[in-house]
């Protein structure tokens, strides 16, 4: 990742340079905080700038009117705004390219979100409008999860949270799924929910499971399997707040019947113990959502 505080060389070997390497002025690492000290010691939360405007940026920090400054930039990519051996180098590149498309260079894959530059944040950033409307329950499962993570409020990414509402049927469920990067918090606000987790094999996959009432909460912990069931004959809404800014979620009968292209059947009908052709007639089912 990129090193913060001020180096005692730069990348040309020159010492006693006072001012810190160019390329960590810009905060791009996924893993460090994208916030930055205001005069009043409050913190600015950064959404997202293009690659335009990342390329631009990094090229604007440099000193260019010293000579080590007019160096770096003839270094600098002009497409990528990047250093030729920023991974190697644990440069700015170091920890956010995950993968790089060498047959199109103007496409970026990044792990974690570009931040955007303060002086373009506003309120937009940091609002979301909606989740007083329900969500349309009229599906296989009879449920709907209205979300509002990182990806309906750019103000969200490095704050570790995000927010979901969730509306029941009567009899809808929100059926065994988990979510790999959070663990959740859920609170009922209306109807009857019966909700619960299983913990994992060595803990001999113990069910943990409550019914709900209004202003009831439970928690399901990162990674655990877990349901909510509409027990009641009215519809339920529950509100979840997850510890990631993007906490994703994977279904487990979408994902093990669902997947593109299909698992083996017969290695499905072993490890659930079924005849192949219900396998057979559980994948064409799933593979069609």
């Amino acid at each position: 990742m990129v090193e913060t505080g001020p180096k005692t060389g730069n990348r040309d070997g020159l010492t006693n340079v006072p001012k810190p390497d160019p390329r960590q002025q810009i905060p791009i690492s996924p893993t460090k905080s994208c916030h930055s000290e205001t005069s009043n010691n409050s913190t600015t939360s950064f959404a997202f700038p293009t690659l335009g405007e990342y390329q631009q940026e990094r090229k604007t920090s440099l000193n260019t009117k010293s000579e080590s400054g007019k160096r770096e930039l003839s270094r600098l990519d002009s497409k990528t705004g990047l250093y030729p051996d920023d991974s190697k180098q644990g440069g700015a590149g170091a920890g956010v390219i995950a993968v790089q498309e060498t047959r199109d260079i103007r496409q970026v894959f990044v792990n974690g979100r570009f931040c955007k530059d303060p002086k373009r944040v506003d309120a937009k950033d940091f609002f979301f409008s909606g989740l007083n409307v329900p969500g349309n329950t009229n599906n296989q499962v009879g449920s709907n999860v209205t979300t509002v993570n990182v990806d309906q409020i750019p103000g969200l990414n490095t704050m570790g949270i995000s927010l979901v509402r969730i509306d029941y049927a009567p009899h809808g469920q929100n059926p065994p799924h988990t979510h790999p990067r959070g663990s959740e918090i859920l609170v009922l606000v209306e109807g009857t929910l019966y909700v619960g987790f299983v913990s994992s094999n060595q803990d001999n996959n113990r069910l943990f499971a409550k019914v709900l009432h209004p202003g009831d909460v439970f928690v399901f912990p990162i990674g655990m399997i877990h349901f909510q069931l509409n027990i009641g004959k009215i519809p339920a809404i529950a509100f979840a707040g997850l510890s990631s800014q993007n906490a994703g979620v994977i279904t487990i009968a979408n994902t093990v019947f669902g997947s593109n292209p299909p698992i083996y059947p017969e290695l499905l009908a072993r490890a659930f113990q079924l005849d192949a052709s219900v396998v057979k007639e559980l994948q064409a089912k799933f593979g069609s959502i």
